[in-house]
């Protein structure tokens, strides 16, 4: 059956010498890996480059709903903003949204409100000049739409997230139940981690202060404090939050140079 849908690019693969396998998250029909041939030929009206992550096509596509991998018949790259394909910092932004948005999606699962809600915040993402701050907003409440918000009203001055439960715990319960107690990371007093991923990252039970502050302070006012700097210890809070709900999870590819190149 020929559908006309809205997309969002996930990932690509190449495919051969001119084919490329992408995972596209469709509006009407939810998540699905797409065969497109010759799209690294010449005479092709469509490049990798128009197929970064996060960017916005809509697109006539051959479904068939027994298949795990479907076909294009026509694309139509449909710009942000002012067009273009964005500064270095929104492409990392857009390249670590999509990426944990790859993990978090079920396959065949249309959510049309979510995808408008991506489009929205890639929009503005595309407008801004201040990447950072908004990429770890839409991370923050893309879980709120994934099933496992965070209930920002628990929280009180000094209690860390839990990640298992999406409240905040107070100093008081965390030193008196023994199986909350965590190990401190390193050296480094605002790392807590008590499972290794593979080299990539490590598994959280719970935020530390400053990052739940900042989380709570978010999802109550939907704005950052004043005093708001994006750091690698609020993104590693986030990942933590995934890696407790999602099973498979694994930090970015893309997390390093984004920590290098956006935050400061």
């Amino acid at each position: 059956m020929l559908t006309k849908t809205r997309i969002l690019v996930l990932r690509c693969t190449p495919y051969g010498e001119h084919a490329i396998v992408a995972r596209f998250f469709t509006r009407e029909l939810g998540a699905y890996s797409y065969m497109l041939h010759g799209i690294r030929s010449k005479k092709s009206r469509i490049t990798p480059a128009m197929l970064h992550p996060m960017a916005l096509m809509e697109a006539e596509v051959y479904h068939r709903p027994d298949s795990d991998l479907q076909r294009v018949s026509e694309m139509q790259l449909l710009p942000y903003g002012r067009g273009g394909y964005g500064t270095a910092e929104q492409l990392l932004g857009s390249g670590l949204i999509a990426e944990i948005l790859a993990q978090a999606v079920h396959d065949h699962d249309p959510q049309p409100d979510l995808f408008d809600w991506l489009v929205d915040r890639m929009e503005a993402l595309m407008g801004v000049g201040t990447t950072a701050e908004l990429v770890l907003a839409i991370l923050t409440d893309l879980s709120g739409w994934l099933g496992f918000s965070v209930d920002a009203t628990t929280y009180q001055p000094g209690s860390r997230l839990s990640f298992a439960d999406g409240v905040f715990i107070t100093p008081e319960l965390l030193s008196h139940n023994a199986d909350a107690t965590v190990h401190h990371s390193g050296n480094d007093p605002n790392m807590v981690s008590t499972h290794e991923r593979g080299g990539l990252g490590s598994k959280q039970d719970y935020a530390d202060p400053q990052s739940s502050f900042e989380m709570a302070f978010y999802l109550s006012n939907n704005a950052w404090p004043d005093h708001f700097r994006c750091t690698k210890t609020y993104l590693q809070a986030v990942y933590g939050l995934y890696a407790r709900q999602l099973p498979s999870f694994r930090i970015p590819r893309s997390h390093p140079m984004f920590c290098s190149l956006v935050l400061k």
